[in-house]
């Protein structure tokens, strides 16, 4: 006899770019640091808000970012689900993602190549963009200037009813970014500015969300933007007249379908991004571009409240052209399946999830990689969770292709991959009055055939699987807020401690087996005070960032640095307007630091910004 069975109606969300994952460490910004009109960029969003090493070359120069002892290349960021990262040479610069762009960023630290695909192997960023319906018109302006003719404007203007969201953000971005510094690679150590450091940007991104029905959203985003970059020279070398330009289009559509017990998403993505580098000293002018179409489809099924299934198909297609390709236009066409089983028990106390994924890319040999992760919530503010992932990062067209007199690209390169793991325990205890948050973690993880360009025959440069990196740690926050009368204090704690090693001894290798990453400080160390009162807030930052060997064989090093940074704001509400004054002092102890060797870092500088919401 056939039975029916009438399941209880529930609503569940499952986005894997937007919620935390069970079992793995996650942060989420605050949103009010994002909007800020001081924040100019990820870059300094990253720098202000975390404990991981963000590797500058200086004010406006490239900026990335490096987890648990990974490398830039091997932390994914995704803009809505899709990864930004330069199929060309495996970065993305942090110093040309504007922060009024930006709804919510999000970081997720570990490997997730199960998840996210290739390159997520140390951490990933996830910058999201997120509709919102039924909240009418509303428009803002916001300008900041400061220190060494730094000036940023942005604009912004939204609209929604209950069917269909609209939005229009643009900005604009100059500096000189001649500041002070001391030449410690001189005797005499004279004070000297920086030269040849000028940049200018400008940007819009447009959003639109239309409402099907109930059920289905249709959506769509277009970002362009534009830079132009003067390079500046090292402290050790001469004057130089070196030039980038960065310009890109990115847009992507999404329809997606929310039922009871499903939800699918059909997603695309296609992004056209060039360089141009000119150097007229030499003379050298180089122009490189590249295409990438990402296609995803992906469905859950929710058998129960607790219990759902994904499965999903995922295509890249890549194209690039460069004047030191072998090839004309070499081409990439990746497929990859994927899966995910998320289990939770009935009032959501332990939650785990299985991740599967198999990415298939021609005749190269790409791992298979799978994921498991568990939290459980003991009485109601006791966290303990764990993970363990299979990671994996391809390689890019330079370390396939690139072709010149003293470089050579190398076909037979194999992908990096391994595997990482962390446990953690974290609790949250809050009263009327107050809160306390906590969490201690420790990880560990093994990349093997890491990429590494080395001189060969002829002494000519190729990438070759040469090393095999161990790294591992612990990680501590202490988060705690108390209420005075109106006063709200508030103390902010993080520390990392990192240690990252060649693994692998070879004929080749021997005098750095064993040997600390370089760039890969050991420690990282952040505390923030803060006091807010009636719309006034002041707050104290100090960042200690330690050593960084600059060598493979650690025989030269950059000294560690100490950066404090104090933050004034007020917001004042006349009758439907809002104001939001800014000013920040950064670098207030005067601390000579670089953080790249030989591209010095600024002095004391300040920024004063000014935000009007209607």
């Amino acid at each position: 006899m056939d039975t029916t069975i009438i399941l209880k109606a529930f609503s569940v969300e499952a986005n894997r770019y937007t919620q935390n994952n069970p079992g793995q460490k996650s942060e989420k910004l605050d949103s009010s640091t994002i909007h800020a009109p001081i924040a100019q960029n990820l870059s300094d969003l990253l720098v202000q808000s975390n404990s991981f090493f963000v590797k500058s070359y200086g004010m406006g120069s490239l900026s990335t970012a490096s987890f648990r002892g990974s490398s830039g290349s091997q932390t994914a960021t995704l803009w809505n689900g899709f990864n930004l990262q330069s199929p060309m040479n495996g970065f993305l610069d942090y110093a040309l993602i504007p922060a009024c762009f930006l709804d919510e960023v999000s970081l997720s630290y570990g490997g997730a190549s199960a998840l996210y695909g290739s390159a997520s192997v140390g951490g990933t960023i996830l910058l999201n963009n997120l509709p919102k319906f039924n909240t009418g018109l509303h428009a803002a302006v916001s300008g900041s200037f400061g220190s060494f003719d730094n000036y940023q404007q942005s604009a912004s203007v939204k609209w929604s009813n209950a069917k269909f969201s609209f939005s229009a953000t643009a900005f604009n971005h100059t500096a000189l970014n001649n500041y002070p510094f001391i030449n410690t690679a001189e005797l005499d150590k004279p004070k000297q500015f920086q030269q040849n450091a000028k940049l200018k940007q400008s940007g819009t991104l447009l959003e639109s969300y239309l409402k099907l029905n109930q059920k289905q959203v249709l959506s769509i985003r277009f970002w362009y933007q534009s830079n132009q970059r003067q390079i500046p020279a090292t402290i050790i070398s001469g004057a130089t007249k070196q030039i980038q330009k960065d310009e890109f289009y990115r847009v992507n559509m999404e329809w997606s379908y929310r039922a009871k017990q499903n939800q699918s998403k059909i997603r695309v993505a296609y992004f056209d991004e060039r360089l141009n580098f000119n150097d007229p000293d030499i003379p050298l002018y180089s122009y490189s571009r590249s295409h990438t179409i990402i296609t995803e489809a992906e469905d859950s099924y929710f058998f129960t409240e607790g219990l759902y299934l994904t499965l999903g198909v995922n295509n890249t297609f890549i194209k690039a052209l460069s004047d030191g390709y072998s090839t004309l236009k070499p081409q990439q066409n990746r497929t990859a399946a994927f899966a995910a089983l998320q289990i939770n028990s009935k009032n959501k106390s332990w939650k785990n999830k299985v991740s599967v994924r198999k990415e298939y890319y021609g005749t190269h040999q790409v791992p298979f990689t799978a994921s498991f992760g568990t939290e459980k919530l003991f009485f109601k503010l006791l966290k303990v969770r764990g993970n363990i992932s299979r990671n994996y990062r391809l390689p890019t067209f330079n370390d396939l292709f690139w072709t010149e007199a003293l470089a050579k690209g190398n076909a037979n390169l194999k992908p990096e991959s391994g595997w990482s793991g962390d446990v953690g325990i974290g609790q949250s205890y809050a009263k009327k009055k107050g809160n306390i948050n906590s969490e201690i973690s420790i990880f560990a993880s093994e990349v093997k055939n890491m990429i590494v360009w080395q001189p060969g025959v002829n002494a000519i440069w190729s990438p070759q699987n040469v090393n095999s990196v161990w790294s591992r740690g612990l990680e501590a926050r202490l988060d705690a807020s108390y209420m005075i009368s109106k006063i709200l204090l508030q103390l902010n704690t993080k520390y990392s401690h990192t240690i990252s090693k060649n693994n692998e001894r070879n004929q080749t290798n021997a005098a750095t087996f064993g040997k600390q990453l370089f760039y890969v400080p050991i420690s990282i160390f952040q505390v923030e005070g803060m006091v807010s009162l009636k719309g006034f807030k002041i707050s104290y930052l100090h960042n200690y960032t330690g050593k960084r060997f600059t060598n493979s064989e650690n025989t030269e090093y950059l000294k560690s640095f100490k950066i404090g940074t104090i933050t004034l704001s007020k917001t004042v509400t006349f009758k439907k307007i809002k104001f939001d004054i800014y000013s920040q002092f950064v670098n207030i102890w005067n601390e000579q630091y670089q953080i790249i060797a030989w591209r010095p870092m600024p002095l004391a500088n300040y920024v004063v910004g000014l935000s009007v919401r209607i």
